[in-house]
């Protein structure tokens, strides 16, 4: 995500009404405030939701029938084999 540690971008951002929670380069002359923990939290979300994009079956919904539809227990067991 450094690759992302522009200017441009992070104004974007700021002009956006965000705040951008980028790592910042080695060589970046004035580094300014970066939480990492957030930063983790939100890594651990986008993994997740790559995750269960390979259950294409909760992410797509192909299913367009009631019938053909997984139950919900079914389903809830699908998200539990999901390792965060």
């Amino acid at each position: 995500d450094k690759a992302y540690d522009v200017n441009w971008i992070r104004e974007h951002i700021e002009n956006s009404g965000a705040v951008a929670n980028i790592p910042f380069k080695k060589d970046r002359k004035e580094p300014g405030a970066f939480d990492a923990d957030l930063y983790k939290e939100r890594n651990r979300v986008e993994r997740f939701f790559n995750k269960i994009k390979h259950l294409r079956r909760i992410a797509t919904r192909y299913e367009k029938t009631r019938r053909q539809l997984p139950r919900h227990d079914q389903t809830r067991s699908h998200t539990r084999m999901v390792p965060l």
